[in-house]
């Protein structure tokens, strides 16, 4: 009798791309849509991994046409500021303008961007070796505050808006503007007396203060008749002939609104025609000299950093960055460890520490209070701090952590959100850390290059805040290598994101554009988790892989099929090259030109590829080295013939 063979069978294994970079389980455990390696792949909010664009230079120039390393960059009314050396720019596209000039060698720059009034959005930044300063679009002007007031000769116009004195040194928008005359008695005024004849009323108005010998503190002039001038308080002594009397304007609202060389332009109108007189530009406090921090809350600016009062957190008046007199509102805070960064989040003002975070809540300085969100954990650098998702996300000690999780969990491990990539957390070197948030994407960007390292070698991770199909949010990573900032940021521009980032070569990049790191084609790399397909103890001899993927433009990528473990002592057939010519055209999509669009094309194409060879666990590998558009790994289904027992 014959013999009779069962015939062959095949089986399909299905693998859906998701879960991202996992780093922390073992064969048995790893989810099988998560990947081994996934380098210059971001996980996407749509489904799979999506190859990264690229960067291009924001302008053909370097900043200050110098290749010095950029310091800060910030993204602002339709343009960029960046920092260098002791210099600030702003430019389009084209070329750099510089805008503040002679500051201090400085360290790394935060930027804050603000709007107490509603008609101007203005860019405050603070560098820990200069006073802040803000940029309204036009001028930048120093956050100096004065302790003493500034006095300068000059006139006014009745109805005037602007006046004209002798020296602008000195001066800064937001001091208080007060107009002050001197006038000698006609006569001999009596003690007691409340009104007295002056040589000279015409500029003098009802309600400015008047001092010297014989007036009690406080006292105004409450009316004027010709040149006779009533006052609200009565004289103390007999006031002489030769006596020196000063009529000052009381001003509480009036200030310097704008400066153009030594012309002022304040805030109110003159009700009076003033000439020779002096011009008396009150104080605002003491300034901060030095912060290296800088945010708004609660329509205050709040400041930390300062190289002497690292624990200290000094606040504006209301309303008013340059206002630091406590009459207005302003004040300062103490904490109990250094200052790492300030974060304005929901209502509450994040205070980073070293080994420690605090919240401010409250208004104003009546009701400011401060309570600890964690006591044992702090943030490791303030560069990695980042709003997304309704939350804030820091690289602490521990790992990356939010600070809702950190609140309602505490300083045990399980606040960590990075743990299945703390392997490649613990590998950072706490320098030129920076970060950057795309939200169109729910991408958080952290950086880590080395200073000396090639733009080839320099590191990064992805995280994307994503939901699964059961509905729960939680993070997938990736790496990415091969793009060096030195400084990051993300804003809009008339309705559309721009990423950018500022180099140590003297360059502002643009992320997200483009399909190579300007110019250098990156390496994507996807590697499957050591697949078992249900049962490690058989083999498995594999026929043919469906892999379905999204392209955004022609295709040039590798495939490869790798057995148990990628031992070399089992045959490891070459790779395979996956390649299309032409992707879907979608109308009213900006890449698709009538007359060289191909209609009839797959818009997310499967390739079957036939395979060969068989192992116990099998490998899948994409590595895409071209400089085509990106394209988005969707899953692969696996066609194997199953055979004998281990």
């Amino acid at each position: 009798m014959a013999d009779i063979t069962a015939p062959e069978y095949i089986s399909p294994y299905v693998v859906t791309t998701s879960g991202g970079l996992v780093l922390d389980r073992d064969v048995y455990t790893m989810p099988v849509g998560a990947a081994s390696i996934l380098q210059n792949f971001e996980p996407s909010v749509k489904g799979g991994y999506r190859r990264l664009s690229g960067t291009t230079k924001y302008s053909s120039s370097q900043v200050g046409a110098s290749s010095n390393v950029i310091l800060g960059v910030a993204v602002f009314n339709n343009g960029v500021v960046a920092a260098q050396s002791t210099n600030v720019y702003f430019g389009t596209g084209s070329t750099w303008s510089s805008i503040d000039s002679g500051r201090t060698s400085a360290g790394r720059y935060r930027f804050e961007k603000y709007n107490f009034s509603t008609n101007e959005e203005r860019l405050i930044f603070a560098d820990g070796a200069n006073a802040a300063s803000v940029y309204n679009g036009t001028t930048v002007l120093d956050i100096k505050g004065d302790a003493t007031n500034i006095s300068t000769t000059g006139s006014i116009s009745s109805g005037a808006t602007s006046l004209s004195v002798g020296s602008a040194s000195g001066l800064v928008e937001g001091l208080y503007v007060n107009i002050s005359v001197t006038h000698t008695p006609a006569s001999q005024v009596s003690s007691g007396a409340t009104s007295f004849d002056v040589s000279n009323a015409s500029n003098l108005v009802v309600g400015m203060t008047v001092s010297g010998t014989g007036i009690a503190s406080g006292a105004a002039i409450s009316g004027i008749s010709s040149n006779t001038v009533t006052i609200d308080t009565a004289t103390t002594a007999i006031i002489a002939t030769s006596e020196t009397l000063t009529f000052r304007t009381v001003s509480a609202s009036t200030k310097i609104s704008s400066i153009s060389g030594t012309t002022i332009t304040i805030s109110a109108a003159a009700t009076n025609a003033v000439s020779g007189v002096t011009v008396v530009f009150d104080g605002l406090g003491t300034a901060p000299s030095d912060p290296s921090m800088v945010v708004a809350f609660k329509n205050h600016m709040f400041y930390a950093g300062m190289s002497t009062e690292p624990n200290t957190i000094i606040f504006s008046a209301i309303g008013d960055e340059n206002d630091f007199t406590t009459s207005n509102g302003a004040g300062s805070l103490n904490v109990d460890s250094t200052i790492v960064a300030l974060k304005s989040f929901r209502g509450e003002l994040i205070i980073f520490c070293e080994d420690r975070i605090y919240k401010l809540a409250g208004a104003s300085r009546s009701d400011f209070a401060i309570a600890p969100i964690s006591r044992n954990v702090g943030c490791s650098d303030a560069f990695s701090i980042q709003e997304i998702g309704g939350d804030v996300i820091f690289l602490a000690p521990d790992g990356l952590r939010t600070i809702a999780g950190t609140a309602r969990i505490g300083d045990v491990e399980l606040g960590t959100v990075s743990k299945q990539i703390q392997d490649r957390v613990n590998s950072i070197g706490f320098n030129n850390i920076s970060s950057v948030v795309i939200r169109n994407k729910s991408q958080y960007r952290l950086f880590y290059p080395t200073t000396g390292g090639t733009e080839s070698s320099s590191k990064g991770i992805i995280g994307v805040l994503k939901s699964n199909p059961s509905g729960q949010v939680g993070w997938e990573y990736s790496d990415i290598r091969g793009v060096k900032p030195a400084c990051c940021d993300s804003g809009f521009v008339s309705g559309e994101e721009k990423v950018i980032h500022g180099g140590f070569d003297g360059y502002v990049y643009l992320q997200e554009s483009g399909n190579t790191f300007s110019g250098t084609a990156m390496k994507a790399i996807y590697r499957s988790p050591d697949l078992t397909m249900g049962d490690a103890g058989i083999r498995k001899s594999m026929q043919r892989i469906n892999v379905n993927y999204d392209p955004e433009g022609s295709v040039d990528v590798n495939l490869f099929v790798k057995y148990d473990f990628e031992d070399t002592g089992t045959p490891q057939p070459s790779s395979y090259n996956l390649t299309t010519a032409d992707t879907a055209a979608v109308y009213g999509n900006s890449g698709t030109l009538y007359g060289s669009a191909v209609y009839d094309a797959e818009g997310m194409p499967i390739v079957r590829q036939s395979v060969e060879g068989s192992g116990f666990t099998v490998v899948v590998r994409l590595e895409d080295s071209s400089s085509n558009p990106p394209i988005t790994l969707k899953g692969f289904e696996l066609e194997f013939t199953p055979g004998a027992r281990m």
